[in-house]
């Protein structure tokens, strides 16, 4: 492929004026093409200095799409189309600018029943989310806060019946919960709360024409305050207004609905201004919703049903806003209790519903993602780079650096605060066993290997940088160095990370077991979150104390396996 781009370069060159030669040469794009070993392609797409750019299309080895979608600069952007080999589209969606997922976005089982539809903003679930079992009955359904779990959630099962419900907070559930068995009996599981929250579920007055015990608003009040995702209700039980507030301000996704279910109005709103996107929907079409939002105020009389409707779009989404403003109603009656001629249902039975629940991810896997061609290109030049170290290596492109966005952790380089101290976890579990790092105390030495984590792809940098340990496996063996790679990522993309880990390394896969650090737990507890993780690695001596403690820059910043061996040779045995 370097042929070809410097022999496309050498023809613009030629037909340029020395003036603007430079910039010609960055116009010129060369269409790239990449084959499976049957000959049949890969994937294919032009390539502009170097980097993916234009529509690109990925192939099974079978010739079968795979995924279409735009590149900018070697990142994913505007609207992409994964398909099953079968043919049935697996998940549909937009990317932003900065290659994060935004708006809306649906995914489906092999058969294209749906599985789960939502929206993103900045790569992370935000507003109401709906998925379904693989019969296509609804599996849960609720609302998220950039990411975390957030106001009313309802859980169900495949037969359709109400499994479990109650509020989430930051990602936490808290208040009291109604659970439900297979038998149909109900009862109460108590996650408590913290000083200052409390969960606020409103009913119906008994005057209101609704039914008995129905729900009319609910959500969390911090110091009184609405924060997090908040739901109200029509009469007839239907949802009326969902939105997420911040210090008692609107922010984030929003969504009306009438009386009959149909979303009349939905968008995002930021800083008191309607986000692009946003739209009143009337008579089967819909009409944009820009501009300033009237600012909501506490309004303890609801809008008349009939005005939900209403053409004037912006008055009635303050309006509805307003309701969830209002402080509590003196004349709600509390939430109905349970049936008294129902047995109570045992307090383990319950607790075993809960965990049922809180086993399965919350959220989206991240969709799989492949390697760019100029990573591909320079992967040797990385696992050089991480066997011999930087001077030994050949300059790579542009790459090696910090990430565009990302964030480094509180304090890079030599991190000799973390020396002298245990681990903060001994235990770590991999798909095909478990470690337990006090076993090998007395007996050998450890060297944690602690890699940026996973978002959609096994990245460049943390596949050269195994490589080249592996290239190191019979020195480190005869130093009693026991290799421990542990790869942080969150819950619901740990089969993700195993099947693109798998299609990744294949037969080659690296000699050393990788573990999985479900929803960064180490990291967390080691500070060295940052752009997911910041790359780090400790030498843990005999006694099973931290010797040497590196905590890299930016997800490419990482000592060389030879520079290692070297100063553990120079360590006291």
């Amino acid at each position: 492929m370097r042929a070809i781009l410097r022999n496309a370069m050498i023809l613009g060159l030629a037909a340029a004026t020395a003036v603007s030669c430079k910039f010609l040469a960055k116009q010129i794009a060369t269409m790239y093409r990449d084959a499976w070993d049957n000959g049949l392609t890969k994937r294919e797409g032009p390539v502009e200095d170097g980097l993916q750019t234009g529509e690109w299309t990925y192939y099974y080895e079978s010739g079968q799409r795979r995924s279409r979608g735009r590149y900018d600069d070697d990142r994913r952007v505007g609207p992409w189309t994964t398909w099953y080999e079968s043919g049935i589209v697996e998940w549909r969606g937009e990317f932003d600018a900065n290659g994060r997922r935004t708006g809306e976005w649906s995914m489906n089982y092999p058969d294209e029943t749906l599985r789960a539809r939502g929206s993103y903003v900045d790569d992370a679930e935000d507003g109401g989310w709906e998925f379904f079992w693989p019969d296509g009955t609804i599996q849960r359904r609720g609302w998220f806060d950039h990411g975390r779990l957030s106001g009313l959630w309802r859980y169900y099962r495949e037969d359709g019946s109400l499994k479990a419900e109650g509020v989430c907070h930051r990602g936490q559930r808290i208040g009291n919960w109604k659970v439900v068995d297979d038998s149909g009996r109900a009862g109460t599981k108590d996650f408590g709360s913290k000083p200052g929250v409390a969960v606020l579920d409103e009913r119906w007055p008994a005057d209101a024409g609704a039914e008995p015990g129905s729900r009319r608003r609910v959500g969390v009040l911090q110091n009184d305050v609405p924060v997090g995702a908040w739901h109200t209700f029509h009469e007839n039980g239907q949802p009326r207004l969902s939105c997420v507030f911040d210090a008692g301000k609107p922010r984030g996704r929003f969504a009306v609905h009438d009386t009959d279910g149909n979303q009349v109005a939905l968008g995002t709103i930021a800083d008191g201004t309607f986000a692009a996107g946003s739209v009143a929907l009337t008579g089967g079409s819909a009409s944009p919703l820009d501009g300033p939002l009237p600012a909501p105020a506490p309004r303890e009389e609801w809008l008349p049903e009939n005005e939900v409707t209403a053409t004037d779009a912006p008055v009635v989404v303050a309006a509805l806003l307003g309701e969830s403003l209002a402080p509590p109603r003196a004349d709600a009656p509390p939430p109905p209790a349970d049936d008294p001629a129902e047995p109570e249902l045992p307090a383990s039975t319950a607790a075993a519903v809960v965990a049922e629940i809180e086993a399965a991810p919350a959220r989206v896997p991240a969709p799989r993602q492949p390697w760019t061609v100029t990573e591909q290109e320079e992967l040797d030049s990385y696992v050089t780079r991480y066997l011999e170290g930087v001077s030994k290596a050949r300059p790579s492109r542009r790459n090696y650096g910090p990430s565009s966005g990302g964030s480094a952790s509180k304090g890079t380089g030599r991190r000799r605060e973390l020396e002298g101290k245990e681990l903060p976890q001994q235990v770590f579990e991999a798909a095909d066993g478990t470690i337990d790092l006090r076993e090998l105390r007395g007996k050998k030495r450890v060297l944690v290997v602690i890699l940026r984590g996973f978002v959609g792809e096994v990245c460049v940098y943390c596949v050269a940088q195994t490589e080249a340990l592996a290239q190191c496996r019979d020195q480190l063996a005869q130093l009693d160095i026991e290799v421990v790679v542990v790869y942080p990522g969150k819950r619901e993309n740990q089969e993700s990370f195993l099947q693109a880990y798998e299609l990744t390394f294949g037969k080659g896969a690296p000699p050393y077991r990788i573990y999985y650090d479900e929803d960064l737990e180490f990291v967390k507890r080691l500070g060295i979150e940052g752009d997911l993780a910041s790359p780090s690695t400790l030498i843990v001596d005999r006694d099973g104390l931290v010797e040497y403690a590196f905590v890299g820059a930016h997800k490419a910043d990482r000592p060389a396996a030879k520079e290692l061996i070297k100063l553990i040779e120079g360590m006291k045995q």
